[in-house]
Parts: structure tokens; C-alpha cells; sequence
């Protein structure tokens, strides 16, 4: 550039004018070329910076799937374990055909009513939702599924909420059959505890009609929950998984 500038100046000293007129249009034109060169590289420096954030969002959503299959998985489990639980006290109301010991009773009561539990972090997601880094992901159908998914999931966790609220009350209200002194006389012997004078019979329980129609409900509610944990959480994580990692194959070759 330098050297045109001196040329062109030199030229016009000499009252060359057709040597001027083709420096100045070659100025120009490593001028403009200068300018295109920085502007594509800024642009390939701003994409590349777009994508290594991109492969990373990609990165930590993987790692976040897989801990939340996990968690769903051992949900289903549990879910399972309780069902066992559930028919049993189901078929006993009414008349105590397995001749179940006020301990057992009890024991399958509290497990019966406890609550259900699904705690999922979507940490990543939801930052990446609210921070606007969402939009890094260029797959218009991955971020369709997360959208999808995370709505789900917070539905789901809503419904679990309102049982859990009514298996909260109905374990209040079986605790009236109940006496804690004769729970922990059995459960603590070392602390030498008589039964409680005022203790009832927990076996009258099973001839509850409101505790009956509960257990059938929560044993409903069990396989309902354990159906929208497999269909409607686990089948699209597997696929939001899959379509992960083949983005990070595809963003880091």
C-alpha cells in the first residue's frame, strides 16, 4: 500500500494521469479486499465462538439427561416396590386373610401413604431457557424436545404434588386407629416403653371403607405415574439423549 502511495505521487508529480487513475483504482481495490478479509474473519471468529458454546451447553444438557434418566428410572423402581406394598393392604380390607400383625400393619400403612418423589435438576435448561443461551442450539428439532420435555416434567411434578397433599392428609387421618407409643414400644424396645392405655386396635383399620377406596387409589395412582414416567419422560429423554450426542459428534469433527 505504501509503495502505490509513492508510485501514484510520483506519477503525479510527472502529470501522469492514466498512471494515477490505475494506482488509485488499485488502492481501492486492496482496500476493499483489506476490509472483506477482516469482515469474513470476524465473522468466522463470532461463529466459531457460537459454536464452542454451543458444543458446551451440549455438553452439560448430556450430562444432565443422563443423571435425570437415572433418577426417573429408580423412580419407576420405587414405584414398583410399593405396589407390592399397596396390593397387599388392598386385598386384606375388609378381613385380614394373611393374619397381618399390628407391626406389619403399620409398617405397610406408612408405606402405603408416603409420598412420591421425582426430583429432577434441569439446572442447565433452565438457565439456558432464561439466559437466552437456548438459541445457541441450532437443531430446531432438539430444542422442540427440550421445550416439550421440560413442560412435561413440570406437569407431572404438579400432579405429584397434589397426591402427595392428599396422601399427607390420609395418613393423618389413619393415624386416628394408630398409637406412636405403641409404635415406638415395638420399634425402640430399648427404651423399656409400656403400651399406651389409650391404644386402639390398628387391625380395625382394614375395616375402614374410606381407607380401603384410598389404598385402591394411591395403587391406581402408583401405575398411572409409573406409566407417565416411562412413556411421556423416559421414551423422549432416550431420544433427546441420542440427538445430543450426535450434535456433539457432529459440532466437534
Amino acid at each position: 500500500m505504501s509503495l502505490l502511495r509513492k508510485t501514484r505521487f510520483k506519477n503525479l508529480l510527472d502529470g501522469n494521469s492514466k498512471k494515477i487513475t490505475v494506482f488509485m483504482l488499485a488502492e481501492l481495490i486492496l482496500i476493499t479486499l483489506g476490509i472483506s478479509i477482516a469482515l469474513q474473519f470476524d465473522q468466522w471468529k463470532e461463529h466459531q465462538d457460537k459454536l464452542d458454546k454451543e458444543v458446551v451447553l451440549l455438553g452439560n444438557l448430556q450430562i444432565e439427561f443422563e443423571i435425570a434418566e437415572s433418577v426417573i428410572v429408580n423412580a419407576i423402581t420405587e414405584l414398583d416396590s410399593l405396589d407390592k406394598s399397596r396390593f397387599k393392604l388392598y386385598k386384606n380390607c375388609g378381613y385380614n386373610q394373611d393374619d397381618l400383625t399390628e407391626f406389619e400393619l403399620v409398617n405397610l400403612v406408612a408405606t402405603s401413604c408416603g409420598i412420591f418423589s421425582l426430583k429432577i435438576s434441569s439446572g442447565v435448561l433452565n438457565n439456558a431457557m432464561i439466559s437466552g443461551k437456548f438459541t445457541l442450539l441450532q437443531n430446531d428439532i432438539l430444542r422442540a424436545k427440550l421445550f416439550d420435555w421440560e413442560a412435561k416434567l413440570k406437569q407431572i411434578q404438579y400432579q405429584i404434588m397434589l397426591v402427595n397433599e392428599q396422601n399427607v392428609l390420609f395418613l393423618m387421618y389413619s393415624s386416628r386407629y394408630l398409637s406412636f407409643r405403641d409404635l415406638d414400644h415395638l420399634s425402640y424396645p430399648e427404651m423399656n416403653l409400656q403400651n399406651s392405655v389409650l391404644s386402639n386396635n390398628p387391625l380395625k383399620i382394614l375395616n375402614d371403607l374410606r381407607f380401603e377406596n384410598h389404598i385402591g387409589n394411591v395403587s391406581y395412582q402408583g401405575r398411572q405415574f409409573k406409566r407417565m414416567y416411562n412413556d411421556e419422560l423416559i421414551l423422549p429423554l432416550k431420544d433427546i439423549l441420542r440427538m445430543l450426542e450426535e450434535e456433539v459428534e457432529l459440532k466437534t469433527q
